[in-house]
């Protein structure tokens, strides 16, 4: 919310300052882009609170099926008659059903909620590498000109990063919780005593390949942790090419 306020209270006014010199059309801009930028921090944050409830969602359901591998393999210690064996595997069998259930639902509601708000997914990703990169450009230029830091674009710059680095962190936290489950040695648990429970975790393994969890924006780029590198390595182009000016005289 902090990162909210110093865009729509130093990010825009700076924004106008610079590129609509006209006094006229300067409050006309004003209004679109504020009434603009306050819906879209909004979501920005509807965004961010989404994509932390899914991937809290999947930490419970993997943290559940962890719990069922490690009981069945603890009952696997005690000796139980056939009948009784089989009993139990039914039981976990229709765990494995209600947890794939569960799983499903969970993949479905997140990837849905991804594909409605892809076009501000793209927004957020936008605004916050033209704001970074402005900040980079100005503060830049004027210290190599001059020599003097401009704390503020500094400290703003930074926030921003940190704004960014958060959004794609609540993205990889989806994408990691949710190949918990395979860290499970699910082939241990295979038994030839039930083949009710052997069709349960052949299913639940099919659906994990089928459903692996991953997130882009139209296909246009992938959300994780590659988009960090690619952000930085822009910047750090952006950042050579003004010293390759500077030096030749321009």
């Amino acid at each position: 919310m902090f990162s909210d306020f110093c865009t729509y209270f130093f990010d825009i006014p700076e924004f106008l300052n610079v590129t609509v010199k006209n006094e006229f059309l300067r409050p006309v801009f004003g209004v679109f882009i504020y009434t603009a930028s306050l819906g879209g921090l909004i979501l920005a944050d509807v965004l961010t609170l989404g994509y932390l409830l899914s991937s809290g969602m999947y930490h419970r359901i993997g943290k559940y099926l962890i719990n069922l591998a490690q009981r069945i393999t603890i009952s696997e210690r005690f000796p139980m008659t056939n009948y009784r064996q089989m009993a139990v595997l039914c039981e976990y069998s229709d765990e494995l059903d209600e947890c794939s259930e569960i799983f499903w639902n969970i993949y479905g509601i997140s990837h849905e909620f991804h594909n409605i708000f892809q076009i501000n997914n793209l927004f957020v990703f936008v605004a916050d590498l033209i704001m970074i990169i402005s900040y980079v450009h100005q503060s830049f230029l004027v210290y190599i000109n001059t020599g003097i830091i401009l704390w503020g674009n500094v400290i703003f710059g930074i926030i921003r990063i940190i704004d960014f680095l958060l959004f794609i962190w609540t993205i990889e936290l989806i994408s990691q919780r949710s190949r918990i489950p395979n860290n499970i040695d699910w082939e241990t648990l295979f038994s030839d005593m039930e083949p009710r429970w052997d069709r349960s975790v052949d299913k639940f393994l099919t659906q994990l390949r089928l459903q692996e969890f991953k997130l882009d924006v139209y296909g246009l780029f992938s959300l994780n942790n590659r988009l960090c590198l690619r952000v930085t390595s822009i910047i750090v182009a952006y950042l050579t090419i003004i010293i390759q000016f500077k030096l030749m005289g321009y």
